[in-house]
């Protein structure tokens, strides 16, 4: 069922019943749309469930010309966009420089500035820690990495992790001698885009946070960040923000949540960072929840995984709930409303979801413990 068939079956089943079939197409449009939004932030679905990969950068200074200043002739460029940060180096010394620009055709990398060492001979490695995710997501479930040389493929499986628990995970691994790599989300390496915990003020609620702690510098400066509620432990994304009242709006809501909670911010989709830096070129594999935009063209068809019609025209139930309510029947609006919840429930328990504490991050046949976390 398409955007435009839900319209048609909305008129339908509205008319048969009320009095006032005058609201606009775009008020209904907008109607559908909420309900697929709730439905979406009902539950992380399997449906919602991708796959995508990219690699980190590892390689070399290339003899194709010299590398001075601010140009740099690498033997690859896999890997590599504007943004980055690259370490190059001798083996004795690590210069750290931003990627301004690349040239695709004989792989000269153009730095944003200088590094102090100003020149760079052929063979001195150039490494990153920093990746950009291929993907849009909502939430990074696991990431495999298997190494791109070599004789065998070593796999490896990152688990999704806060900045806070590698504090608890560094010590941890020292007495277990577990492997050395992790890796965090991000904004950069000099800033990790980290808002400490604050408490909640006046004007918060479930769908929003109000506190003078806020203090980005302009509206929608917190816009998809991950906002963390530790008093309720629920997390959810910063969808606006408005800094003259100094406030975040979010979805999905968090239950309960109300002035006096402690929360944080971090905004750590879009990247990650490795630790220690790599020592050779891995494929990483990402397993996410990815993002679903509004219904817009009328052949979309809702993002609801393969139920048909019978999951597809869900939004359509929501839509009738706030019809009705605004035509006054709320007797019509609430059987609408509970159908549409019971609806969600029933589909809830027919997915087989495997939660994330439940995914088994030790690699088959493996005594250690999985060498990267994310």
């Amino acid at each position: 069922m398409n955007f435009s068939q839900m319209t048609t079956l909305f008129y339908d089943k509205f008319r048969e019943s009320s009095s006032n079939p005058t609201f606009s197409e775009t008020k209904i449009k907008k109607w559908i749309n909420e309900g697929y939004r709730y439905i979406l932030d009902y539950t992380l679905w399997d449906f919602l469930i991708n796959e995508d990969f990219a690699t980190n950068i590892f390689t070399s200074c290339s003899d194709v010309g010299t590398s001075t200043g601010t140009t740099l002739y690498v033997d690859s460029i896999d890997g590599m966009q504007a943004g980055m940060i690259l370490h190059v180096t001798d083996g004795a010394i690590y210069e750290r420089v931003e990627i301004s620009s690349i040239n695709e055709v004989n792989n000269v990398v153009t730095l944003r500035s200088p590094g102090l060492v100003n020149e760079y001979t052929d063979g001195d490695t150039v490494s990153s820690t920093h990746i950009f995710l291929p993907c849009d997501l909502r939430k990074l479930i696991e990431i495999n990495a298997r190494s791109v040389t070599g004789s065998s493929q070593e796999a490896q499986v990152l688990k999704y992790c806060d900045e806070r628990e590698l504090d608890i995970l560094i010590p941890y691994k020292k007495s277990l001698s577990m492997p050395t790599h992790y890796a965090r989300g991000g904004i950069s390496v000099t800033n990790e885009g980290y808002a400490g915990t604050y408490t909640a003020g006046e004007g918060t609620n479930i769908n929003a946070i109000a506190s003078d702690d806020l203090t980005g510098p302009s509206d929608d400066y917190y816009k998809d960040w991950r906002v963390v509620n530790t008093t309720r432990g629920e997390s959810s994304r910063v969808t606006s923000y408005n800094s003259q009242t100094k406030a975040i709006s979010m979805s999905p809501a968090i239950a309960d949540q109300q002035a006096e909670d402690n929360f944080y911010l971090i905004r750590d989709l879009g990247q990650v960072f490795l630790y220690p830096i790599p020592d050779k070129q891995y494929t990483l594999y990402f397993r996410y929840y990815r993002r679903v935009g509004d219904l817009s063209d009328s052949n979309d068809i809702p993002a609801l995984g393969e139920g048909g019609d019978y999951i597809h025209d869900l939004p359509v139930d929501y839509a009738l709930a706030e019809a009705y309510l605004c035509d006054r029947k709320p007797d019509m609006a609430s059987y609408y409303r509970q159908k549409f919840l019971e609806r969600i429930e029933r589909m809830r328990l027919s997915q087989s979801r495997t939660p994330d504490y439940l995914v088994n991050f030790k690699p088959t046949g493996s005594s250690d413990l999985p060498g990267f976390y994310v």
